[in-house]
């Protein structure tokens, strides 16, 4: 993993909004799809936490770092992010969920990284993820 690491890891001149030199940084190619199924896992885990069962063979866990804002309606944004989210570390990781009303297994779920990175997270039927 460390050679994957540092050898995808590079050197690029970095530029403001206008062009302007600013020196250089580093820059690191992501592995979407493997931080995503990382995602589902911690998903996976926070279903098994909150409901004290597994999530039921019939149903798939997918995961998403940094989604889009509109990945869910702005209403069921705000409805998760009114509940009191549950903390670990501090700040490093909070995470916000819930059900749906007449479905309680299909669930969706709000993460966030040191105050930063959003992740989004559903439990939904084999098939839908």
């Amino acid at each position: 993993m460390a050679r994957k690491i540092i050898g995808g890891t590079r050197d690029v001149a970095i530029r403001s909004p206008a062009s302007l030199y600013l020196g250089h940084g580093y820059a690191h190619d992501v592995d979407l799809p493997r931080i995503n199924r990382v995602i589902a896992k911690i998903v996976r885990g926070i279903y098994y936490r909150e409901f004290h069962k597994p999530v039921p063979a019939a149903m798939e866990v997918a995961g998403y770092i940094d989604p889009p804002m509109d990945a869910l309606d702005p209403p069921t944004i705000k409805a998760l992010l009114n509940r009191t989210p549950t903390t670990i570390g501090g700040t490093a990781f909070q995470y916000w969920h819930g059900t749906v009303d007449d479905r309680p297994d299909l669930a969706v779920f709000l993460l966030r990284f040191y105050q930063g990175h959003f992740a989004l997270g559903f439990v939904l039927p084999e098939g839908n993820g």
